[in-house]
């Protein structure tokens, strides 16, 4: 088996060995570099990490305004039922006053 291992070792050695590509590699490679950016992007994109992030701070900042918005529904209604509570204790408050003036008075209520 070590053997094997060593031959394996060899073989991969020598297909990995650095080696001279040749001047017309180099030749193509610089042309190419030095070519106009034709369907190129001009600003390199941000790596997928930062869309990742912005992403979600978009969406948290979504989640946030609907959240906000749920707090202030859920506010006004509770403001609107204290003001109608409020009215109607106001209304029997009233109510039991003019009774008690009755009773003081003595008008029965028939004028």
């Amino acid at each position: 088996m070590t053997e094997h291992s060593d031959a394996l070792s060899q073989a991969l050695r020598a297909a990995l060995r650095a080696g001279d590509p040749g001047e017309d590699f180099t030749r193509t490679v610089m042309t190419a570099l030095d070519a106009p950016a034709a369907g190129r992007r001009s600003t390199p994109r941000p790596p997928w990490r930062a869309q990742l992030a912005l992403a979600l701070v978009a969406g948290l900042a979504g989640a946030l305004a609907v959240a906000v918005g749920i707090v202030q529904t859920t506010q006004a209604r509770r403001a609107e039922q204290a003001r109608e509570q409020t009215l109607l204790a106001l209304e029997i408050a009233s109510h039991q006053l003019n009774d008690a003036r009755r009773m003081v008075i003595g008008d029965d209520g028939s004028d």
